[in-house]
């Protein structure tokens, strides 16, 4: 299970662990004087799923069981992937992230077939959850996990409960 997590203490910490097939998916760690990052190629594209930059931006995609989007016709979509993957590399902010969720008409969703979310978080402490679908909140408490489960709608999916 990949799972995220920020601790906002004394001191700002942001984890993760990336649990994937390493039979199926090539990755790697990239170590810049940038970001940490861990990579994961899909055919000849490396996308940065996991990681934080020297200006301690955070983001990471965890697979998410979570619920088939359906957004309007004519929503731009902004891949949620490419979007960490920006964030990442210092090519987008978070504040970027948060006027494309509260902008109408845009949205920030899975590629087709795939559902993930996301923690974001920075050096102010500024932590957030997006899940494509669902919507984003602002985490106001001490300690923000995130695994491979939604955590903005409980009930999807909820066969874990029973």
């Amino acid at each position: 299970m990949c799972t995220a997590i920020a601790y906002k203490g004394k001191d700002l910490i942001y984890g993760f662990n990336l649990d994937i097939d390493l039979a199926v998916w090539k990755h790697d760690i990239y170590k810049t004087k940038n970001y940490f990052t861990v990579g994961i190629t899909v055919g000849s594209t490396t996308y940065f799923t996991h990681g934080i930059t020297k200006d301690g931006v955070f983001a990471n995609i965890p697979y998410m069981n979570g619920p088939t989007e359906k957004y309007p016709i004519g929503t731009k979509k902004h891949r949620i992937d490419l979007v960490v993957n920006k964030i990442i590399r210092g090519k987008m902010s978070l504040a970027e992230v948060k006027e494309i969720q509260n902008t109408d008409g845009q949205c920030i969703a899975s590629p087709k077939n795939l559902s993930f979310h996301s923690l974001f978080g920075d050096s102010n402490g500024d932590v957030f959850v997006l899940e494509p679908g669902i919507g984003y909140k602002e985490i106001q408490e001490k300690y923000a996990v995130l695994t491979n489960f939604p955590v903005l709608n409980l009930l999807i999916n909820c066969k874990r409960f029973y």
